[in-house]
């Protein structure tokens, strides 16, 4: 059960980390959207991707946490 409350800790450091380019990317596509000129829209936009490329990489790894959790409760209910 050690394990698992570790993991689900660690699953929650990464909800954490995931806000931060969430809120990133919200504030680049705002301040794009305030400006409203062609190359200060291109700049949040080039950002904003940066900023999703970050986030599925948080969201792969919470999925990959989460597996293994899984995998680990089915072992432990066949035994």
């Amino acid at each position: 059960m050690a394990v698992e409350e570790e993991w689900l800790a660690e699953l929650c450091d990464k909800l954490h980390d995931l806000c931060q380019p969430l809120t990133a990317l919200q504030c680049r596509l705002e301040i794009g959207m305030m400006h409203g000129r062609l190359d200060t829209m291109r700049a949040a936009i080039e950002e904003a991707l940066h900023e999703c490329e970050r986030m599925n990489n948080r969201v792969h790894t919470m999925q990959t946490l989460l597996s293994r959790v899984l995998e680990r409760q089915q072992k432990e209910r066949r035994s």
